[in-house]
Parts: structure tokens; sequence; C-alpha cells
């Protein structure tokens, strides 16, 4: 069969249940599900399939004892997009389910008949306590197909800090005596997030960095587009997880200083293209600059 079950997402999808990591003899005695789905509305997942007229049959919700929990295929509009020899079988999860999914650990069970694709654990809970990362890409990236409006998107219960902490830009020019005038300079606030993983959701975010746009959702539903400056590992002996911190600056929210006047009516043509509310504010050549919703 022709499955590449190396599409780096959150939820991993294998073409045998023995692959599932937590059937895995050297994961049994610590294995629990970390990506956390609301009861309306699975993750969009992608899975690839040699190009073939098999629609998909089946697609249903098994706990971690493989008992069968529901049979959700007509709550999931599953599209197939093929491109020569590949088919790309996707879930948007851009609207809610008709009716609501069992709280607990389960993984997902799709077959069109002749392949069968098993998914990892992952958790449906409660959202109160999680945050949520969405990322897409401008072109086709990572095996994952962005011809249109899918967007990969996941939660997971982590905390994000604000570390004191900022990244420095700075532009000078030297005169005959080397005397130093800086002529630009800016300042963008960074922050960190702490998430416990293991290494599929460490290589998900690993690619994710790596995306044209993320976007983030803290614990309060307030969103920002970011981008990811550093992202560092300490593993828990003798288990699966480690705790993963990825430091980020938030898009459009930093301070500058210029002392070319043309700079700033350059900025202020530049915001005005963006789109959402632009705030703005002078004072003297130093600007403050913040998107809004």
């Amino acid at each position: 069969m022709a499955m590449n079950s190396e599409l780096y997402q959150p939820i991993r999808f294998y073409d045998a249940s023995a692959k599932q990591l937590f059937r895995r003899s050297m994961y049994y005695d610590n294995n629990f599900a970390l990506v956390v789905v609301n009861k309306d509305k699975l993750f969009p997942f992608q899975i690839e399939r040699a190009a073939a007229e098999d629609i998909i049959t089946e697609v249903s919700l098994y706990d971690r004892n493989d008992e069968f929990k529901k049979d959700i295929t007509d709550l999931l509009t599953i599209t197939r997009h093929t491109d020569k020899t590949t088919d790309y079988i996707r879930y948007f999860a851009s609207t809610n389910l008709s009716e609501s999914l069992p709280f607990g650990e389960y993984y997902l069970y799709i077959t069109d008949g002749v392949n069968d694709w098993y998914s990892d654990l992952f958790e449906i809970d409660h959202l109160t306590d999680t945050i949520e990362f969405e990322y897409h890409n401008l072109h086709d990236f990572a095996g994952f197909l962005y011809n249109d409006s899918y967007q990969n998107k996941f939660r997971v219960r982590g905390l994000i800090e604000d570390i004191g902490e900022y990244e420095t830009y700075k532009e000078k020019i030297e005169d005959f005596n080397k005397n130093e005038t800086t002529t630009f300079h800016k300042e963008q606030k960074l922050y960190r997030v702490s998430v416990l993983c293991d290494n599929t959701l460490h290589d998900a975010i690993r690619i994710m960095a790596m995306h044209d746009t993320i976007n983030i959702t803290n614990r309060l539903d307030e969103s920002a587009q970011i981008e990811i400056s550093d992202i560092s590992t300490s593993r828990f002996e003798s288990t699966r997880y480690m705790e993963l911190k990825i430091k980020f600056k938030i898009v459009d929210d930093y301070v500058i200083y210029s002392d070319l006047l043309e700079n700033i009516n350059i900025v202020e043509k530049l915001l005005a293209t963006k789109t959402g509310k632009i705030l703005a504010t002078k004072t003297g050549k130093v600007f403050k600059i913040k998107r809004t919703q």
C-alpha cells in the first residue's frame, strides 16, 4: 500500500494499528493523549494514498481499549483531491459537528474499503485550560496540500509567559571620527509558551515553525499572529515525554525609532495596506505599532 505516514501532523495516522504509539511496548507504562479536541469539532487532518476511486466508507471512534464508541462517518465532510498519482484525503474541521462527541481518550479508524488508517490517541475534553496553534502556508509544504483554505490546527495544555526579553535590531552610521549614530532601532517583545509533548508532537511543532503564517490563541480566547524565534526541549527521564519551550514574538507588535523622517511615511503607508485596525502613535520619532481586531 502507498501511504505516507510521515506527514508531521499533531495527530499522526498509520496504516496498521500496531504502529500506534500507545501500543508500542516501550510506552505501555506511560502513555496518555496530549492533543485536546473540542467535543463539537475534531482536528483537521490529511492522509495521502495512491490515486484511486475508492471513497471513505467508515470513520469510527474507538477508545484506547479498542472499544467501539461511535460511527462518525456522517458527521465529517472529508474531501479528496487527486494530483496525478496521489490522493489527498482531507478533513478541514471548519464547521461544528451535528452532535457532540463523548469525553475521553480515543483514536480514529478510517477506511476506504481497501486501505485502513489508525490515528494516535487524542483527548476530547473541555478546552478551558488549553492553547491553540493554527498554521498554514502560501504554497504546498512538508507534504501538506495548501491549495485552498486548508489550515492545520491543534490544542494542547500549556502556559504562555511574558519572559521579559526583547529582540533588538539596530542600524547605525559612522562619521569621520568613527562616532556611531543610531538611525534605526527596533525592539520587539518576546514571549514563551511551555507545553508537554512527545516526539510526534515535537516533529509537528518544528514543521509548524517553518510555515508562513502561525497564530496562537490563549486561554482567554485572545488570538495573535506570531513568529517563532526559538524552540528548546527538556526530556523527562524514563518517559517518552518532554517539555517544549517555544519562544515567540507577536507580529506587528513592536516599538521602532527612526532618524529618517521619510521612514515614518513609508511605515505609515505600509500599515495602511494591512488588514485589521492598526493603531500607530508617535512621540517624536519613536512610534508604537500594535494590531487590534
